[in-house]
């Protein structure tokens, strides 16, 4: 680990008096964080269910497949762009 002279806990301009992160802005931190996890991975998983789906019903060759899971990561970037507004709104 690198030393940077600063407290790990802390991030710019998350700060209470004494320096470190305040708790309910940390639990607000952490379930952006994983709801972006969530809304990504279920974005591609849903493209890919779907591909191979229409796939198997087209006879396919996975071009389907991978048209389907570009399309997912590029609804869960939208996704979490209209999310990560939404917050920066709310704050």
């Amino acid at each position: 680990m690198i030393y940077t002279g600063k407290d790990p806990r802390s991030l710019a301009g998350a700060e209470d008096g004494d320096g470190y992160m305040k708790p309910d802005r940390r639990l607000r931190l952490l379930s952006l964080a994983s709801s972006f996890t969530f809304i990504m991975a279920g974005s591609i998983a849903a493209g890919y269910l779907l591909g191979q789906y229409l796939d198997r019903r087209t006879g396919g060759e996975g071009l389907l497949t991978v048209l389907f899971i570009f399309l997912g990561i590029l609804a869960g970037f939208y996704n979490l762009y209209r999310i990560a507004g939404k917050k920066e709104k709310g704050d």
